[in-house]
């Protein structure tokens, strides 16, 4: 993925989104439709990517590439192949996806200790034809090239509207290594996690990476928290999950923390207002009333 592209293209959608608002603006238009407009156009502002690797807690293929009606080094768009299943109940117009799987991700606190499965998305697979010995299907999609011996697995949603969002719960974690194998991680760039559904992670989560005060990645707890970049979950698997860099303030590797992007503010209760000093009573001018008697000693 060419992430300068990507890069321009946000530049570029901010700079429209602007322009649509100042105009917008400009035009008589009552307080229910600027909002309206206002609203649909910071929406389309919100970017979309394409996340063509994540981090699976395991790797179960459903068959692989075994062939191609042409012979070349490798496949794109439009290209036929052959691919063999583990399951028989297929049929023409099912959708697969081509992957290689890349191993687990080291452990940045233990390095023979490896995490998850990276998965490499290729691209996706149309079924055409079905045949008692093999399957044929059109390659629609192509990220990268496709070889034979390529697995095949689940279709799941690679392109992704970045809409992020306040996470339900505070959850706190750690950077486990760059998508795509770079040393220091910046705004644009794919990272995976640690954590996943199964601790409260969800789509669309946003998520900030932090220091302490003294600029150590080695969080102190008797230090404050310095945000230095913030993410957006992109994908989520039970354990691990997929996020993606909006912006940073400074670069961060793999093993720095990061923690659910939820407002700390805290707000006191508004003090209950003390009760009102009864009023002495006043006597009245006049002749003492029964009230007025003391009653008499027994």
């Amino acid at each position: 993925m060419n992430h300068s592209n990507i890069k321009r293209g946000l530049i570029s959608s901010t700079a429209v989104s602007l322009l649509s608002l100042s105009s917008v603006f400009s035009q008589d238009l009552s307080l229910d439709d600027l909002e309206m407009r206002k609203k649909a156009i910071l929406e389309e502002a919100n970017p979309s990517v394409t996340v063509e690797s994540i981090l699976a807690d395991r790797d179960e293929p459903l068959g692989k590439v075994v062939g191609a009606f042409k012979k070349q080094r490798y496949y794109t768009l439009s290209d036929t192949i052959y691919i063999q299943l583990k399951s028989s109940t297929v049929s023409p117009g099912d959708r697969f996806a081509i992957y290689t799987d890349e191993g687990g991700v080291t452990d940045p606190d233990r390095a023979l200790r490896k995490l998850g499965k990276k998965i490499r998305v290729r691209g996706f697979i149309v079924v055409t034809k079905v045949t008692p010995d093999t399957v044929i299907g059109k390659i629609d999609e192509s990220f990268i090239d496709i070889h034979i011996g390529d697995l095949i697995g689940p279709p799941f949603e690679v392109n992704i509207e970045v809409d992020p969002k306040e996470p339900d719960k505070m959850i706190r974690g750690r950077v486990l290594e760059s998508a795509v194998n770079h040393e220091i991680i910046g705004g644009y760039e794919f990272a995976y996690l640690d954590k996943g559904s199964a601790d409260g992670l969800a789509l669309n989560d946003k998520l900030f990476v932090f220091r302490t005060a003294d600029g150590s990645m080695k969080i102190d707890p008797h230090l404050p928290e310095v945000t230095i970049a913030e993410m957006v979950v992109v994908h989520v698997a039970e354990h691990f999950s997929t996020a993606y860099c909006l912006n940073s303030a400074e670069a961060f590797r793999k093993g720095s923390a990061f923690k659910s992007a939820k407002s700390e503010v805290k707000y006191l209760s508004e003090p209950t207002p003390a009760a009102a000093p009864a009023e002495p009573k006043v006597p009245t001018e006049g002749p003492p009333g029964p009230s007025d008697i003391a009653p008499p000693p027994e």
